[in-house]
């Protein structure tokens, strides 16, 4: 696909504004779920949420007793930036309204403090604008992800390969507009056999069959909704 190369998740949140496009089953929610529960361990102001829970929900609302405990004392000490992992869960739920709605509300919960703000959405290579998250969490220094008209689709198609991997010394870029890539079988066959499985072949069998599952479920969601 003529992709620049690949980074880990330490240069990945040196940026304020991180677009990760992935198609499903490829792990982007267990890797921000990860993520943003080893932040929390170590007490920073990292928090999770589902996109489309967003769209109809206040962020306050949704997060639980001790996130919520964590994120009004992150708003009072006006120094610490907070992490936020926006995660597209269900996919086929979030239209363009919702997807919207969600910045709004997003945006209200953090007024006043988008400089200390970093957000992570998650999304599959579907036309949501990149103008629709600049507009409602622009980011300080940024530069207009939009401004080339550049959609979702057009980094998982490659192209925009270098639209923001983009770094001047050692400065990282405000945005950055990622892809998370699947493993291979080859990948898979390769940590299965590190972790002492013995019976790759069924494993491999049962992992392609849970795919296909998963892809006609979701094509069935769709067409009823």
């Amino acid at each position: 696909m003529g992709w620049v190369g690949g980074f880990d998740w330490d240069k990945l949140l040196e940026s304020k504004r991180i677009i990760i496009v992935a198609e499903a089953g490829t792990g982007k929610t267990f890797e921000c779920r990860t993520r943003q529960e080893g932040m929390w361990d170590k007490g920073e102001p990292a928090f999770y949420l589902d996109l489309a829970e967003l769209a109809v929900s206040s962020l306050r609302e949704l997060l639980p007793a001790k996130a919520k405990a964590r994120f009004d004392a992150w708003r009072l000490a006006q120094s610490d930036i907070a992490t936020f992992f926006l995660d597209s869960i269900e996919e086929f739920k979030l239209t363009l309204g919702s997807f919207e709605a969600a910045l709004r509300r997003m945006s209200k919960a953090v007024a006043g403090q988008l400089s200390r703000v970093r957000i992570l959405i998650t999304t599959r290579p579907i036309t949501y604008d990149y103008q629709l998250v600049e507009t409602h969490l622009e980011a300080p220094k940024s530069v207009n992800p939009g401004s080339n008209g550049l959609t979702f689709a057009d980094i998982a198609t490659g192209r925009s390969k270098r639209e923001s991997i983009r770094e001047k010394g050692d400065d990282a870029p405000a945005w950055r507009n990622v892809a998370l890539m699947p493993l291979s079988d080859l990948q898979i066959r390769e940590i299965a056999l590190t972790q002492g499985i013995e019976d790759v072949d069924a494993l491999m069998a049962d992992i392609h069959r849970r795919v296909r599952t998963h892809r006609e479920q979701t094509r069935v969601r769709r067409v009823s909704g």
